[in-house]
């Protein structure tokens, strides 16, 4: 297997070009970026754990500062959610052009492992996996069991969208029983994806879609993948929770696609909490949301076919959004005051952000501006290191910083009410309560 050498599907599947359905909505960020990384490029880019020591040299690393990393042992995906740079429909393309190779290039288990440790070791203690899809890796338990013996305040969470551990009449599948086996699941949170209502219902099962012949649906129909995987990932919750895992996360991608349906999602996820508790499951359930993400993927270069902004929340769309998230905000100040369990697990300012009328310009321009310095580290599956979860690290910290700008929900597990971006948009007058993702 290579170790230290850079070959990254996501970034070139990224340059894939496809006829430019609309103009970039800022190119003078671009522009900027792009600078920046054409010196990188020219100076032969960060590979290994580069980006690491640039940090440490220049003094942007500091004590104390990161939070958690998102670690990935593969990019590649079985689904197509349209808009995501893991898409199956775009790896294809990227491959028939030769622009990544048909085997993707992952770092071994040593050096994944080694990863971890050097994680650990600048303060990250909250290990998030994520693919693409990672659960058919033969690596991916020993991998996360590796994370949950770094110490005992380790906490790790991975994404699952459940497929192939459910089959399609909502049993568990031989993969799921083997995970329960291992025992590592049951310490975790697994993240699932809603992004629209499910059929299932607790108490009884329902035929799920069928797997086979669904990337023919995906190629007519850019949200069937997303439609496809909210019933997979309802049915996988419902299970975990049967079976008392740690935690279970409920997320949702919030578009103009589906933010007329975001609060009947919310209810569902609500009552799968309640179905918790109802069977005495030591299950924790939790719903996170984060708005269709386009501006930082524009910044680095990502093609406007695949993160159009026209594809994210508009000012047509924002009467609804901020009905919703009024509700949803509400009601957690609600259930915090009345000695309920947490359901909401953003921020009060990450949601206050959607839920104040004041902050629609901000929200539909994805306007919140970067830091000063790296909370969040990233782990490619070549092993490479960055110091974000979408940027090498100069385009953004640094003597050439560029002011980029992003509302992705990921921006929000900074715990630290000081050091949170949203705290700016915190609803006057109420206590704030933090994104408990880490946690």
């Amino acid at each position: 297997m290579a170790s230290e050498q850079k070959v990254n599907d996501r970034s070139n599947a990224a340059t894939v070009e496809f006829p430019t359905i609309e103009p970039l909505r800022f190119p003078e960020e671009r522009a900027r970026v792009a600078v920046v990384q054409e010196k990188l490029k020219q100076a032969g880019g960060m590979n290994g754990t580069q980006a690491i020591e640039w940090g440490k040299d220049r003094g942007i690393l500091q004590p104390d500062q990161v939070v958690m990393a998102e670690f990935s042992p593969s990019y590649r995906c079985s689904e197509s959610c349209d808009g995501c740079p893991d898409s199956l429909l775009l790896l294809m393309i990227a491959i028939e052009r030769n622009l990544v190779p048909r085997l993707e290039t992952r770092a071994d288990l040593g050096i994944m492992n080694g990863r971890l440790d050097l994680l650990y070791g600048l303060g990250a203690r909250h290990i998030m996996f994520i693919g693409g899809t990672i659960d058919g890796l033969a690596e991916t338990p020993r991998i996360i069991t590796h994370a949950l013996d770094l110490g005992s305040d380790i906490r790790v969470s991975w994404f699952s969208d459940g497929i192939m551990q459910i089959n399609e009449n909502g049993e568990r599948s031989n993969l799921y029983h083997r995970f329960i086996k291992q025992g590592w699941i049951q310490k975790v949170a697994t993240h699932v994806s809603m992004d629209y209502p499910s059929d299932i219902r607790a108490d009884r099962n329902t035929q799920l879609p069928v797997k086979k012949g669904r990337l023919e649906e995906f190629e007519k129909d850019g949200e069937y993948s997303r439609r496809f995987k909210s019933q997979f990932g309802a049915q996988y919750a419902t299970r975990l929770i049967e079976d008392g895992v740690r935690r279970v996360v409920v997320n949702t991608t919030v578009s103009p696609h589906n933010i007329g349906q975001v609060l009947e999602i919310y209810h569902q996820v609500e009552g799968l909490q309640k179905y918790a508790i109802s069977i005495g499951s030591p299950t924790e359930v939790l719903w996170t949301f984060s708005p269709w993400i386009w501006r930082p993927h524009q910044a680095r270069g990502d093609s406007t076919k695949q993160s159009p902004a026209s594809g994210g929340l508009q000012m047509a769309d924002m009467d609804k959004v901020n009905e919703v998230f009024k509700f949803i905000l509400d009601e957690e100040f609600h259930r915090i005051q009345a000695g309920l369990p947490r359901l909401l697990a953003n921020s009060s300012g990450y949601t206050g952000l959607m839920a104040n009328p004041k902050y629609r310009q901000i929200t539909v321009d994805q306007a919140v501006p970067y830091g000063i310095g790296p909370e969040i580290l990233q782990v490619d599956p070549d092993g490479t290191v960055q110091l974000d979860s979408m940027f090498a690290g100069p385009e953004l910290f640094g003597p050439d910083a560029v002011s980029v700008h992003s509302t992705f929900g990921y921006r929000d597990r900074e715990p630290r009410k000081e050091k949170n971006p949203f705290t700016a948009y915190q609803k006057p007058g109420k206590p704030w309560f933090a994104n408990i993702i880490t946690t």
